[in-house]
């Protein structure tokens, strides 16, 4: 990020925030969450951001190369969705459980550590708050969102919570070599 977008940034309220957030997922991360976003984005972030809030896009696979912040940009999306109360499941599926539950654990510490970002918002810490499970209570839109994280090789079917099933999932970096190899076929 240069001088003139961090002045930018600094120059604008918390609620100048909330509306530029809500229509501009690289700006939320910005703002939001500077220690988490320290450099200006990319044109490949800025792309994932325009995808992800094209109404027209039901499904979103974001195949990139190593090391280009896909995780970091999806628990962002995340954030925001958290931020803005459009999501009230969300299923994060990781290619071990141990791998979901770091996205699941990194958006409960920004909830209890992050003030800037969770009192904006009004996030706080639900009823529901273990290792698997969370729940955000978001007291500005009156929305409880749950977040299930489970590895790609568990149970992966029939959520549903409290009748709403998940309108949000998140399959981050699934694929490995003990659940996708197969023996060569020759013909």
């Amino acid at each position: 990020m240069t001088p003139e977008d961090k002045a930018t940034v600094v120059s604008v309220s918390p609620m100048e925030a909330v509306e530029l957030g809500a229509v501009d997922g690289d700006f939320f991360s910005h703002y939001f969450f500077p220690t988490t976003v320290r450099q200006k984005s990319s044109p490949i972030h800025q792309r994932m951001w325009a995808l992800g809030d094209d109404n027209a896009y039901r499904y979103l696979a974001f195949i990139l190369f190593r090391d280009s912040a896909k995780t970091t940009t999806i628990r962002l999306m995340l954030a925001r969705r958290l931020s803005y109360a459009t999501s009230r499941t969300v299923f994060y599926l990781g290619k071990s459980d141990a791998h979901s539950l770091r996205s699941i654990e990194w958006i409960k510490r920004r909830v209890m550590t992050n003030k800037v970002w969770a009192q904006t918002f009004g996030l706080r810490k639900g009823s529901k708050w273990s290792e698997h499970e969370i729940e955000i209570v978001n007291d500005r839109y009156g929305v409880t969102t749950r977040l299930v994280g489970a590895g790609i090789e568990g149970a992966v079917r029939g959520l549903n919570v409290d009748d709403f099933r998940p309108d949000f999932i998140v399959l981050d970096d699934v694929v490995s070599e003990s659940n996708s190899s197969s023996p060569a076929v020759v013909a």
